[in-house]
């Protein structure tokens, strides 16, 4: 479970230092709460992307689950 979120925060500081970066280019001001909210909006947006990631692994291609990919999944967490 550790190792997931190290992964998603690190995503989440990559995609903020890139749209940091463009607001400067832009001459975009910016303050604390303008940035705590990109980062709210941003990692709820890649924990949704894991837990649908997670989801397909989880079940089969005919929608049916998957008990070998779920016990992958338990063990990881």
């Amino acid at each position: 479970m550790v190792r997931k979120w190290k992964s998603l925060i690190a995503d989440m500081e990559k995609v903020l230092l890139v749209w940091i970066e463009h607001q400067i280019r832009r001459k975009i001001p910016l303050n604390q709460s303008l940035i705590q909210l990109k980062v709210l909006i941003i990692f709820n947006y890649l924990k949704s992307e894991k837990a649908e990631e997670l989801q397909k692994k989880k079940l089969g291609e005919d929608g049916s689950w998957d008990f070998e990919g779920l016990k992958t999944s338990v063990e990881e967490v």
